[in-house]
């Protein structure tokens, strides 16, 4: 547990976690909004409340990437695989501090807005959401973590969906909105649905839920194949 939250930059101290956890998605926030306001005519706060939404779940699955990078650079990989390629302590203590830091940062964030007037049955929804948000985080950033293991460039995928992230969310407008040459790619990304429903959509969570399940089970094949390259590596390595 404690080399998962040391591993996690933004964890180091009081400035790193308010850059991280107010200024980055407050600015995120208000970017958003302005651009929501100039391309729809709906109000601002539903933009806002997927924008707090979506930021956690990009914190996540950077936030998993990062610690596991960390874990490779200090060979801790190939000790976890040494004792046993499942370890429930390993990967839940990847979980649960990347989750409790996307939760935080998501906590705070529809805090303020319920504070700035925020109506709360926006909020209430948001809050709702939080499970499925959180579940499609790990499943993606567990995919880009298998991904990209033994790779040269760790952030490659994991940067790819933090950099497209909020297009391909709906976090700005519902997914029926999308240009279609967009609307395939923002379909299997496992918020699309979820945050559409912020702004006035029909809800369809289970989309959404298989959608991360595919992900996760990408990752899980990933894991796999990686693990055994991996372990026979090492074993040359030794002899």
């Amino acid at each position: 547990m404690k080399a998962t939250m040391a591993s996690i930059l933004y964890l180091d101290n009081r400035r790193t976690m308010a850059v991280h956890f107010l200024l980055l998605p407050l600015a995120n926030l208000l970017l958003l909004s302005a651009l929501g306001s100039q391309l729809t005519q709906r109000s601002s706060w539903s933009i806002a409340a997927a924008s707090v939404l979506a930021s956690g779940c990009l914190m996540l699955i950077s936030s998993m990437t990062a610690s596991f990078t960390c874990d490779r650079n200090y060979g801790i990989d190939r000790e976890m695989l040494s004792m046993g390629k499942f370890s429930f302590y390993y990967w839940g203590c990847k979980v649960i501090v990347c989750s409790g830091a996307a939760l935080l940062l998501i906590a705070v964030n529809l805090a303020l807005l319920a504070v700035a007037g925020c109506p709360l049955t926006l909020i209430w929804q948001a809050v709702v959401s939080v499970p499925q948000i959180l579940f499609s985080g790990i499943s993606v950033g567990f995919f880009c973590m298998m991904g990209a293991w033994g790779s040269a460039d760790p952030y490659r995928l994991s940067n790819f969906f933090t950099s497209f992230g909020n297009v391909l969310s709906g976090s700005v407008v519902m997914l029926s909105a999308y240009p279609p040459l967009f609307k395939p790619f923002a379909a299997v990304f496992p918020l699309a649905h979820t945050l559409s429903a912020l702004h006035g959509a029909q809800p369809q969570p289970v989309w959404d839920a298989l959608c991360a399940g595919v992900w996760l089970m990408l990752g899980a094949a990933f894991y796999v194949l990686q693990s055994r390259r991996i372990s026979s590596q090492s074993k040359f390595s030794t002899l």
